[in-house]
């Protein structure tokens, strides 16, 4: 047997015997241990948590950087400075930015903080129970045009100083439109001046186109009345009287035949 057999046998004997030893030792019975006469110490009271703070009290953050490599090779470093104001839930954030060491910019942003709450939506207002209801109106009563009325209607005319008449006056002389009118709305003469009248007096309209210088001894009364009525005016002359006597018409001749038409018909009708 070399000497590492036998020292080698030597250190297994040994830790053989000392798991025995560790076997009986656990293997037999153990006297009780006597109570131990020092009292327990007492339980040491936990702490008390500290008061959380309020959510709005200001607190305080660290300012944060942070650095980007631009296309030119150099770096700019950016500082980001977040404060509190006055105002609870109000703050302010800054940023400074340094590109490499010749540039310096620096940005104060808009405050930061919670936004206003939104304006209330106003409650609907309940229908009235007892709306206004206009009462209605009866229409419109359409205008009531004057009463037609024969008419009785003398156009006085200067023979002489029909050349240099505007030609709208001139045209009222021969006007086959202004002649069916009068036809329709003045009434058939009867009885003339002496007893002596025309062929068909009974059945002339009472209207005339006279010359200042006609002879009107041969006319009826009332019409050498109508004629003298107008000494003194201003021709071309016109006169209409309605038949309740009244002058209607006093006044120089329109300036057209529509004009005039338009002047007959407010008092004889359409």
């Amino acid at each position: 047997m070399t000497t590492k057999q036998f020292w080698g046998c030597t250190a297994l004997s040994t830790l053989g015997s000392l798991i025995v030893i560790g076997a009986i030792a656990l293997m037999a019975p153990h006297a009780p241990r006597p109570a131990d006469p020092t009292p327990a110490p007492a339980p040491i009271p936990a702490p008390s948590p500290s008061p959380t703070p309020p959510t709005d009290a200001p607190v305080a953050i660290a300012d944060q950087k942070a650095k980007l490599k631009l296309s030119d090779g150099r770096t700019a470093t950016f500082t980001f400075s977040a404060g509190a104001s006055g105002t609870p839930g109000q703050g302010s954030l800054a940023c400074a930015a340094a590109i490499g060491l010749d540039e310096v910019l620096g940005y104060t942003l808009a405050p930061v903080g919670d936004p206003p709450p939104p304006d209330p939506t106003p409650a609907p207002t309940p229908p009235d129970p007892n709306p206004f209801v206009p009462s209605p109106q009866p229409p419109t009563p359409a205008p009531i045009p004057p009463a037609a009325s024969n008419l009785r209607v003398l156009f006085l005319y200067d023979p002489l100083l029909l050349i240099g008449m505007p030609a709208g006056q001139q045209a009222i002389l021969a006007s086959p439109e202004l002649r069916s009118y009068l036809d329709k709305h003045c009434p058939l003469e009867s009885g003339c001046a002496g007893g002596v009248c025309p062929l068909k007096a009974g059945k002339t309209p009472s209207y005339r186109f006279l010359p200042t210088t006609a002879d009107v001894s041969r006319l009826s009364p009332v019409w050498q009345q109508t004629y003298r009525s107008t000494t003194g005016k201003a021709v071309p002359w016109m006169l209409a009287v309605d038949e309740a006597g009244q002058t209607v018409i006093d006044q120089q001749w329109p300036a057209s035949v529509e004009d005039t038409l338009k002047l007959l018909q407010k008092f004889g009708g359409l």
